[in-house]
């Protein structure tokens, strides 16, 4: 059974992987609190350069613009390609239904990816059957048809298996319950830990946590959070030093002026929803 490890990754594969990550987050416009927690509860920055850790903070800042962010991965394995594809593609269906400049962003990234409109039309279809089986009431047969219906259609298409861990709602399903033991039969490992975080989209990370009861008190869930108040505690000082820089420069043109201004307004803005976020993360180890 194949199992997540973004450490497999190169840091290049994974410093784009988190930069698709935040462009995907604000491909409908806005980038707000809650789409932030779950950006980070999803980052692992374990074993990388203090550099690349602040690269990827930084997109907090200012995410990159997808076709940048997916640059670095044009010419990884397909199983990576097509995985951050997979997983972008979880994110946008959260909710089910593409919000505005999510479709678009959908069709760019796979452009950039090298898959083709088979290929994505294959993989929605496969994430709204797992979503459709996870959230209805369906039975172990119906379930076990509309999977392997979905799958046979991946596989037609060329989209690898391996892509599928990149998946957070394959991963909630996994955890148990109808259709478990298909996504099983598929050799797709449900990943405890961060190995699970890093696997989820914006809506099935909590779905996971659902299903493994990882709430209250339980050592996980402690860690997870920990994880993500040590990134919001750098990220605020990081964004508090470039505050400082910008609110010290003066000089300059009336438009360049402006243009710092905003910038200011842009950053104590920030600064604001991660101390929120912070103060609301802590609150939970209490």
């Amino acid at each position: 059974m194949q199992h997540l490890d973004f450490q497999q990754l190169t840091e290049a594969e994974r410093i784009a992987t988190y930069g698709a990550f935040f462009a995907m987050a604000v491909s409908d416009g806005s980038l707000d609190d809650e789409e932030l927690i779950h950006i980070f509860e999803c980052l692992d920055l374990e074993g990388m350069s203090e550099q690349s850790v602040k690269t990827v903070r930084s997109y907090l800042i200012e995410p990159p613009a997808l076709l940048e962010a997916l640059e670095p991965l044009t010419e990884s394995d397909n199983d990576v390609r097509y995985g951050v594809l997979v997983h972008l593609m979880d994110v946008a269906l959260a909710d089910s239904v593409y919000a505005p400049g999510e479709r678009k962003a959908i069709s760019t990234a796979a452009i950039q990816l090298g898959a083709n409109e088979e290929q994505v039309d294959a993989i929605e279809a496969f994430i709204r059957e797992v979503r459709g089986i996870t959230e209805g009431e369906v039975d172990e047969k119906e379930a076990k048809e509309r999977l392997q219906a979905a799958h046979s259609r991946l596989d037609k298409a060329g989209v690898p298996t391996k892509s599928l861990l990149f998946s957070g709602s394959v991963a909630a399903l996994s955890a148990g319950g109808v259709g478990a033991a298909v996504i099983a039969g598929l050799g797709v490992a449900l990943v405890p830990g961060i190995g699970l975080a890093v696997a989820s989209g914006t809506a099935a990370f909590f779905a996971m946590n659902l299903a493994l009861g990882r709430r209250g008190n339980d050592p996980e869930a402690a860690a997870d959070v920990e994880r993500v108040i040590h990134h919001l505690q750098a990220a605020i000082t990081e964004t508090l030093e470039l505050l400082a820089e910008a609110e010290a420069h003066r000089g300059g043109t009336h438009k360049e002026a402006q243009a710092r201004e905003e910038h200011v307004r842009h950053l104590n803005k920030r600064v604001s929803g991660m101390q929120r976020l912070l103060a609301k993360k802590r609150h939970e180890l209490a």
